[in-house]
């Protein structure tokens, strides 16, 4: 994983337009745990994208 601040990247990442921020960490562990816990029982072989809307 990389730390470094966004302006040391050659070119920041884009923002995403229908949240209006980057994909942090937490938006991936966020999924795992629903993913994770009895709320999820009944979904099986389901992809699932955590991109901000980018494949809606």
């Amino acid at each position: 994983m990389h730390t470094r601040p966004l302006t040391h990247w050659p070119r920041p990442p884009a923002l995403c337009p229908e949240v209006g921020r980057i994909g942090q960490p937490r938006d991936i562990a966020q999924t795992v745990a629903f993913l994770s816990s009895d709320a999820a029982a009944f979904i099986s072989g389901a992809i699932t994208p955590v991109d901000g809307a980018g494949t809606a």
